[in-house]
């Protein structure tokens, strides 16, 4: 990022922010800005190199603090990148796509958002997503949540 460009998009946010926001939901969410936004990971991050990115993740969820909140960020980051007209699939984003899903680290319900999100993708990015790995990961979901449903009705 250029420099000083970060300070100009702070400050048209800020302005924003505060035309909206009460003063202590304007302190929590500057707070995030400046301290916890670099513990998202970037997507880019995710499909180029799942390794580190799952170390980093790992780290969220097993903080003593459980930072859900941050994964649900990255997510959602994902999510938006992958949808995004720019993006351009590589062979390998899908077996690194295939274990963000799949691998346990991210909550079920991030999971299923994802995959939801990227059901509006355009065709070669929906790609990634048909596949047998997270097809049954999906599967094995939506049958886990019909048996709860079914425990709560009885």
């Amino acid at each position: 990022m250029k420099e000083g460009v970060f300070d100009e998009a702070l400050e048209m946010v800020s302005i924003r922010a505060k035309a909206l926001l009460d003063e202590e939901t304007l302190g929590s969410f500057f707070g995030f800005l400046v301290q916890d936004n670099k513990f998202v990971t970037p997507p880019e991050s995710i499909l180029n190199d799942w390794p580190q990115a799952k170390s980093q993740l790992i780290e969220l969820v097993q903080d003593s603090l459980r930072r859900i909140d941050i994964l649900g960020i990255t997510a959602q980051r994902l999510a938006l990148h992958l949808t995004s007209e720019h993006y351009q699939p590589e062979p390998h984003h899908k077996a690194n796509l295939e274990q963000f899903l799949t691998d346990g680290v991210i909550p079920e319900d991030l999971t299923m958002a994802v995959v939801q999100q990227l059901i509006h993708a355009k065709a070669d990015t929906q790609k990634l997503v048909l596949s047998d790995c997270i097809y049954e990961r999906l599967n094995a979901l939506m049958n886990k949540n019909r048996k709860l449903r079914r425990m709560t009705y009885v």
